[in-house]
């Protein structure tokens, strides 16, 4: 039940400054369809794992002595990545403690696509854009990665159900204070 959140540079669009244009993947609940990879074998201590990815790119443009900027930011699960071992997970009935265990890193990755989209669009980019770029999500990053470090050692890998529970709260919580921007729906301004 670890979640490995890949970085890398690539797709989906914000256009900032001025004109700014936002499109992000809307939140999506897990369901045991979406862990297609193959699990290791049978001497994992895990029953399950999320692979996400976080991506993003940006062309630069000097307009009228300023800079505009296009990101692409996207956030995807990688299914194919993701595995589940249904048998064991199905045997001992916790399906459902799971999959809401697993939705706790889903969350996470698709929080810091969020932050990161407020974020890219709340800056005036300098000549030193590069540099900004990195500052964002670098920082950004660096706190999801020990966020998601604090959700395992906190909840134990879902064993400790009260704080399980306290971290889903949040989870709600965050992906709620989304909700006044459009970060979290699937259309373009």
């Amino acid at each position: 039940m670890l979640l490995k959140c890949v970085r890398c540079c690539a797709m989906l669009a914000v256009c900032l400054l001025l004109n700014t244009k936002l499109m992000a993947q809307p939140w999506h609940q897990l369901t045991m369809d979406d862990f297609q990879g193959v699990p290791p074998g049978s001497n994992s201590a895990y029953v399950a794992y999320t692979n996400c990815q976080i991506q993003y790119s940006y062309d630069a443009r000097k307009r009228n002595g300023q800079y505009v900027l296009t990101f692409y930011v996207n956030m995807a699960m990688n299914h194919n990545k993701s595995w589940m071992n249904k048998v064991h997970v199905m045997e001992t009935g916790l399906l459902d403690e799971v999959l809401r265990h697993e939705q706790g890193h889903y969350n996470m990755a698709y929080l810091e696509q969020q932050e990161l989209l407020q974020a890219f669009n709340q800056i005036r980019y300098g000549p030193n854009y590069q540099y900004q770029i990195n500052q964002i999500f670098n920082t950004i990053d660096t706190k999801y990665r020990n966020l998601n470090q604090d959700y395992e050692m906190d909840s134990m890998h879902m064993l400790n159900r009260q704080k399980q529970s306290e971290w889903n709260a949040w989870f709600r919580d965050q992906i709620n204070s989304y909700r006044n921007y459009a970060y979290n729906r699937n259309e373009r301004w």
